[in-house]
């Protein structure tokens, strides 16, 4: 189950994981008309082969063990889509994440891999109700999921990178989270009881990211449509800045810790 896909689209992406022929500009729909757009776009090639890679994966499997991937983001449908209410009725994410883990995957008996923002995964602090997608099932349901958070810490500097550490028994599971790069700063929280395990990546300015081809956005109708939707949402972004300029593939440098 991913973010970054609109689950207007289910059925497009249940077609083209299964092998069957997709046309590419109805492909693409998939990650260009979720809830972020236009802040983000969600065109960086990363989400693409995400895509093609489990399509790949599932070429030479029988029909039954196929791999299946659940577009998350609500099913907003940006056709329709004409005032800033509109999309507030959206708005719900992570309940909406939630039911489709339940309905699909926890009352079917199935497991599933979740790829989302920290955020979104990661188990409600102790003594808290409520939280990202992850944690309302958990409070729902019973069921317990094994959460793995992609961050980094001073410690780990010499621990070989793209590495994912359980937390269990170690130093990691007391750690104060609002020491670690790249994570929410949940202050005052053990590292431990929002997580299972790190995903080591390296220290900060060893990340790299994935970016959008500027190319991109010199097709007339989908920047006009980019710019409808930020009238719509009254965004500040600057997509001229943003999306028609070079960026620096260098991720940038969270600010500091204030705990």
């Amino acid at each position: 189950m991913v973010e970054f896909g609109n689950a207007l689209y289910q059925p497009t992406m249940d077609r083209f994981a299964a092998g069957p022929a997709v046309e590419d500009r109805d492909l693409r729909l998939v990650w260009r008309n979720t809830t972020q757009s236009p802040v983000a776009t969600l065109d960086a090639p990363m989400y693409e082969q995400f895509f093609r890679t489990v399509r790949a994966a599932n070429w030479p499997l029988p029909e039954g063990k196929k791999i299946r991937v659940l577009l998350g983001d609500p099913p907003i449908d940006w056709a329709r889509v004409t005032t800033r209410d509109d999309v507030l009725a959206f708005s719900d994410r992570d309940g909406h994440m939630a039911s489709v883990l339940k309905r699909e995957v926890v009352d079917k008996g199935r497991r599933a891999l979740v790829c989302y923002g920290s955020r979104h995964v990661m188990h409600a602090p102790p003594g808290e109700q409520g939280g990202g997608g992850v944690a309302q099932v958990e409070q729902q349901t019973g069921h317990r999921a094994y959460v793995i958070l992609a961050g980094g810490h001073p410690r780990l500097a010499q621990h070989p990178r793209r590495t994912v550490i359980p937390v269990k028994d170690t130093w990691l599971e007391s750690a104060d989270t609002g020491e670690f790069d790249y994570l929410p700063g949940e202050c005052g929280v053990p590292f431990g009881a929002i997580a299972d395990a790190l995903l080591y990546l390296g220290q900060v300015g060893e990340q790299t990211q994935s970016l959008w081809n500027p190319a991109i956005y010199l097709d007339p109708a989908y920047w006009r449509e980019l710019q409808r939707r930020k009238t719509i949402k009254g965004s500040p972004i600057d997509l001229e800045q943003q999306y028609r300029q070079e960026q620096s593939v260098v991720w940038p440098t969270p600010p500091a810790s204030g705990c």
